[in-house]
């Protein structure tokens, strides 16, 4: 600044600046401009600022490179891509702010510095030039290179291809052939040849091998149905298992004009007893509950647990009336054999029988459910029959 106001002209500063310049700046257009703080050009190189001040020229902002993205050229000072209002392509530019070594010394100039693109990365665009060509060529010998070697292998995967068909027909003499394009088709070729051979020799072998694992599979599939029509907790059958055995008695018995008749039984107050005594209880009651109806009925009727405490009791070739005298007396049974530690334990029954206009069970088995509330209703440890 004493400078600058002793003299008063721009020659120091300009001898300043230019001997910042390397040596090849001329060579590689390398151009120095000084803005001020509210950055409006107040130097430029050979005193050619009349023109940037006619185009309003103001500090430049940069950018990174678009193929580069963000990166270490947005820092200030580093360079960066910036348009100038004198020429349409973009300048590599950096801009730096002077330093101050105090508030008083701190004039709040920029100094920039300028190259144009072209000439900024010829020696790039040169590398990426050569570069690109070099990988053309590469290119081209090694598809030529691949092509060749893809025509042999392709004949002998055919070969193999066709050999493979034959054997699978059957063909008498048919062998997979010793190919020679790679080493690794040849092993192939004769890993094939040594394994078709096992393979006939093992055929009958592993028709017997599969022979049994379809029985094994059939008593494995006989045993998952069974597992699929039983209740785990009574071993009685479940609700999908009699609803099979209700078809099949309905279908006798509309066929050869037999009686048949229905039980629901559901364990009176049941709720209470796993309230009070806990689930482990309750389930050796429904046990309990379900080995007595086993013992009391017959081969021919069906027992199963529909699920919670209620159970239900198929009866086929019997009357209502004979249904009525079976329901009392296992109604009275269970009432008479106490539970350790519940004590006595209760049931209630509703019973119905097939009518000769019920199509299916669907009628019968509603009524019994209706004498089973019935029976609720009326104060539970007794059986009702709705006819």
């Amino acid at each position: 600044m004493g400078v600058l106001g002793l003299h008063l002209s721009w020659d120091w500063a300009r001898d300043t600046l230019e001997g910042l310049r390397p040596t090849y700046a001329d060579h590689a257009q390398i151009e120095l401009f000084v803005f001020n703080r509210e950055g409006r050009m107040i130097y430029a190189p050979g005193g050619r600022i009349a023109p940037f001040v006619a185009l309003d020229q103001r500090l430049p902002e940069t950018e990174p490179p678009p193929a580069l993205g963000r990166d270490s050229l947005t820092v200030p000072g580093l360079a960066g891509l910036a348009h100038w209002a004198d020429a349409q392509p973009q300048f590599l530019t950096a801009v730096t702010r002077l330093p101050a070594r105090n508030l008083a010394s701190d004039l709040g100039w920029y100094v920039v510095v300028r190259q144009p693109t072209a000439t900024a990365f010829a020696g790039a665009d040169s590398i990426v030039s050569r570069a690109l060509a070099g990988g053309l060529v590469a290119a081209l010998l090694s598809a030529l290179i691949a092509s060749l070697a893809a025509r042999r292998l392709s004949e002998d995967l055919n070969s193999l291809s066709r050999a493979a068909l034959h054997i699978e027909a059957g063909t008498p003499g048919a062998v997979v052939p010793l190919t020679h394009s790679t080493r690794e088709v040849q092993r192939l070729s004769s890993t094939l040849g040594h394994m078709t051979r096992r393979l006939l020799e093992m055929n009958e072998a592993m028709e017997e091998v599969v022979r049994q694992r379809t029985l094994e599979l059939r008593y494995a599939n006989q045993e998952l149905e069974r597992l699929a029509s039983s209740d785990p907790l009574t071993g009685l059958l479940n609700r999908r298992g009699f609803d099979a055995r209700l078809a099949q008695a309905l279908a006798l018995a509309q066929r050869s004009s037999l009686p048949m008749s229905v039980i629901t039984i559901d364990v009176d107050h049941f709720k209470q007893v796993n309230d009070t005594h806990g689930h482990e209880i309750g389930d050796q009651v429904l046990r309990s509950l379900a080995q007595q109806l086993r013992s009391r009925l017959r081969a021919s009727d069906v027992v199963a647990r529909l699920g919670g405490e209620e159970f239900i009791v198929l009866l086929p070739e019997t009357t209502l009336a004979q249904a009525q005298q079976l329901a009392e007396e296992l109604v009275r049974a269970v009432r008479d054999q106490p539970q350790d530690p519940v004590g006595s334990v209760t049931v209630s029954a509703g019973l119905s029988a097939l009518r000769p206009g019920d199509a299916d069970a669907c009628a019968m088995l509603r009524r019994s459910d209706e004498a089973l509330y019935a029976a609720k209703t009326a104060g539970r440890n007794r059986a009702l029959a709705q006819p």
